[in-house]
């Protein structure tokens, strides 16, 4: 069994089409289920933020017959009704005053799947180039590691030749002090 020095090393900048596969698919099922113009949060920043791309459309309107030719202008275009449980759009009260007509238009499918394949490879741009980041980590780490090792080494070296010269020096000092005793005795 042959063996280096890369061995013990954990590698987590490897790709992995199941990650990538998971990423693709959490980022469809938001496109899917979100709403143009609707509050996210965004957890790592605790921020929130206006959803700007999103399979719903939704359509307020302050009369009838303006929220109709919405609708209509929206099914010619190749939208559908997205919760279809209404018949029509429901009626909500806008100010108090006057009512605002509002409903929620799905994307053409063939702009949804269009959308789906953009966000397919956005997903796997931003995973690659974390793994990039990663991987210029791990290298950094190693090239770290393998310098440290030197400077241990070196260290050890300088170490080792400074206790010979402290032996040198003592048998040095040791020898001098016989040879001016000889030659002056006290």
């Amino acid at each position: 069994m042959t063996t280096n020095k890369y061995d013990n090393i954990t590698i987590d900048y490897k790709f992995e089409q199941a990650e990538l596969d998971a990423r693709i698919f959490q980022a469809e099922i938001e496109y899917e289920g979100n709403t143009q113009g609707a509050q996210g949060f965004d957890h790592e920043t605790g921020k929130n933020f206006v959803i700007t791309d999103a399979a719903i459309v939704p359509i307020f309107e302050d009369t009838l017959a303006e929220a109709m030719e919405a609708y209509h202008v929206k099914r010619v275009e190749g939208y559908t009704l997205h919760n279809t449980q209404y018949e029509f759009p429901t009626v909500i009260s806008g100010n108090g005053v006057v009512p605002t007509i509002t409903f929620a238009m799905r994307k053409p499918q063939a702009a949804f799947d269009a959308r789906l394949v953009e966000i397919a490879k956005e997903v796997e741009a931003v995973y690659r180039a974390e793994l990039a980041v990663k991987y210029d980590a791990f290298i950094e780490a190693m090239a770290a590691r393998e310098l440290h090792k030197e400077e241990l080494a070196e260290e050890a070296r300088l170490a080792a030749i400074a206790a010979k010269a402290k032996v040198k020096r003592g048998q040095r000092v040791s020898a001098l002090k016989a040879e001016l005793n000889e030659a002056f005795p006290a």
